[in-house]
């Protein structure tokens, strides 16, 4: 009986670390919101385009709109490269199947060439279709 209990105890474990290892939680809003950012980092435009929701939308630096799929294409095509970057002061509200999470963002890295080292504050709306978390759009608004 121990031995069946370790048994299921360990398959358990390595689920949960085998479905950590996806980059993203589905059932966090907070989590999806930190994993959008790990995928820029890791320039990983698979697990990128599995957060975004169809109709994706995001507010750069400079104020240009950006769907979902130019964005997946520009990260996972080099034009855009994340060096460093580092999250804090995440504050999620959660209204039902919509999320909202503020936070800063410290970044470095290269937009078609030209480097940019600058600290954002971010808007992350996530809403919640099929039973999981996705990105539907977000804001960045560089601080001074």
């Amino acid at each position: 009986m121990k031995n069946i209990v370790f048994t299921c105890f360990l398959l358990l474990s390595t689920l949960s670390t085998y479905a950590q290892s996806g980059n993203f939680s589905t059932n966090d809003p907070t989590a999806s919101a930190s994993a959008f950012f790990e995928a820029l980092l890791n320039e990983d435009g698979t697990t990128l385009s599995r957060l975004l929701t169809p109709d994706f939308g995001i507010v750069s630096f400079d104020g240009s709109i950006i769907d979902g799929g130019t964005l997946t294409q520009s990260v996972a095509g080099g034009y855009i490269v994340i060096d460093t970057g580092t999250l804090y002061s995440l504050r999620t509200r959660t209204y039902g199947d919509a999320a909202v999470t503020n936070g800063t963002w410290r970044v470095s890295g290269k937009f078609q060439g030209n480097g940019f080292n600058t600290e954002v504050v971010f808007t992350v709306v996530s809403v919640r279709q099929g039973g999981s978390w996705k990105v539907a759009s977000v804001q960045m608004t560089p601080i001074r």
